[in-house]
């Protein structure tokens, strides 16, 4: 590593270990993870990158970007025209590191122990990932494997029984084993017998523990793990509505199922627009979702024609270029007049494997909101009934991959919420696909009915909190535990 010929900065009465606020970094515009450690640390280039790396969520992969940014971020502060004692420190002190990182030898010991950083880095990541998604795997793919396993282990340290049993059992007799185990060194294989229930890819999931957590809050039933914890009256409501869905209820309801129809048998995306000019929607048709079939259809025919693959690993870009932005959800229906966030939608990652562990997270995420979205509704109408708020849902598409996942929440009780699958759709990439479309148009079919439905709703919900229609059963306000 190259020794520089210049002496570090002094620091001249500035503390050494003095950081920068968050106001300081906003006034300066500096970035996340840019100049994030102590000053002292500033001087150092180990310090300073690990600070840097220590403090980004997303870090850049090229040394330039960095030390550019660092550059840019000490120009900045040694610009500075307050007059407080500290800012003309830091300014003095400032304008002493962007000389010193500028030397040909310390800019040299920058790249490298960027370098040496990053590798750092993404070995960290790879191995937590491998760590997490192994263990958020087995617990998906086999939904009781870490039980199973968890007993396997405890039967061999129970006494051995009497070699007699195996003596007299039937070879032939039925398996209730659903998958066998084999150890070899440090690796550990399961098999899996063909009757064995996999949860379906790139779908809402959550971890055993995370479903005993909840439980005792919300009846849900939104993946295989859960749907075996979940009340049997909210199972056969899911499976009601998933089923409904299939036969694309929602289109046929909507009068627009033959359309849609007629869409997806179109073969010449070229003459795509010409086309549907030919297609009718009869009289009875949505006017809305026949329009949004016949938009959804062109635009995918013009899309699908691009000259390579879609190979963008951005987890949102696809659905724009293919086919919704704030800082925590990616995307949010609101019913304007109502102020109310309806739709919640969640992009998990659009990579060329699931992130198990993104996609938990953002399944709890999503919980959390639509839950709270209800809370909201019920302090904006206490002296509404129960009876009514209970028709109040609020809906969320987590999409993993190509595919949505429909997800309602409701209020149960006092004690409890509800939340429940509705439906799934994988969004096609190839013309030759476009049938997968169907699902799809049946979603916002659906939505588009429920969002009609729910401004009903929240009509009556008003008029019984103003008093205008009488409320005989029991308010919502007798479910807090204080009134307001």
């Amino acid at each position: 590593m190259p020794k520089s010929r210049l002496k570090q900065p002094t620091l001249d009465g500035l503390r050494s270990a003095h950081t920068l606020n968050n106001a300081t970094r906003e006034a300066h515009n500096i970035p996340e993870g840019v100049l994030a450690g102590e000053v002292a640390h500033w001087k150092d280039m180990e310090k300073l990158v690990s600070d840097y790396f220590s403090n980004v969520r997303n870090p850049t992969r090229r040394w330039s970007d960095l030390y550019n940014s660092v550059k840019r971020s000490l120009m900045n502060l040694k610009d500075c025209s307050s007059n407080l004692k500290v800012d003309l420190l830091l300014a003095r002190y400032a304008s002493k590191v962007d000389s010193y990182i500028a030397d040909p030898d310390v800019k040299q010991n920058f790249q490298d122990e960027f370098k040496s950083s990053l590798l750092a880095h993404d070995l960290a990541i790879s191995r937590d990932r491998a760590l997490a998604q192994g263990r958020v795997t087995g617990n998906i793919l086999s939904e009781l494997g870490a039980q199973q396993l968890a007993s396997e282990a405890g039967t061999m340290m129970e006494t051995p029984q009497d070699d007699e049993s195996d003596v007299n059992s039937d070879p032939f007799s039925p398996s209730d084993a659903t998958h066998v185990t084999i150890v070899k060194g440090n690796s550990v294989y399961q098999l899996q017998t063909p009757s064995k229930n996999v949860v379906s890819p790139n779908k809402p999931a959550l971890q055993t523990e995370d479903v005993q957590v909840l439980k005792s809050i919300a009846d849900i039933c939104i993946n295989a793990s859960s749907r075996k914890t979940c009340s049997h009256d909210l199972l056969q409501l899911s499976n009601s509505v998933i089923s409904k869905r299939r036969e694309y209820n929602s289109l046929r309801a909507l009068q627009v199922f033959g359309l849609a129809n007629e869409c997806i048998s179109l073969q010449d995306r070229a003459a795509i627009d010409d086309s549907l000019a030919n297609i009718i929607a009869g009289d009875k048709a949505d006017p809305i979702i026949s329009s949004y079939i016949k938009k959804t259809i062109s635009e995918f025919a013009l899309s699908s024609q691009r000259v390579s693959p879609y190979t963008n690993d951005d987890e949102r870009t696809i659905y724009i270029e293919i086919g919704v932005n704030k800082k925590h959800l990616d995307g949010i229906g609101v019913m304007v007049e109502e102020d109310v966030s309806w739709l919640l939608i969640e992009s998990s990652g659009y990579g060329k494997e699931q992130n198990y562990v993104h996609s938990i997270d953002d399944c709890i995420k999503n919980i959390k909101n639509g839950t709270d979205s209800l809370k909201f509704i019920m302090s904006k109408y206490k002296n509404a009934s129960i009876s009514t708020m209970k028709k109040v849902k609020i809906y969320s598409v987590q999409i993993i991959q190509t595919r949505m996942s429909l997800i309602c929440y409701q209020l149960k009780n006092g004690q409890k919420w509800s939340c429940h699958e509705c439906l799934d759709a994988e969004m096609p990439l190839q013309w030759s696909k476009r049938s997968l479309l169907l699902p799809v148009w049946e979603m916002f079919a659906f939505l588009h009915e429920e969002l009609i439905e729910q401004g009903k709703v929240h009509a009556d919900l008003l008029k019984e909190n103003l008093g205008i229609t009488n409320v005989e059963s029991d308010k919502i306000t007798s479910l807090f535990d204080v009134s307001l």
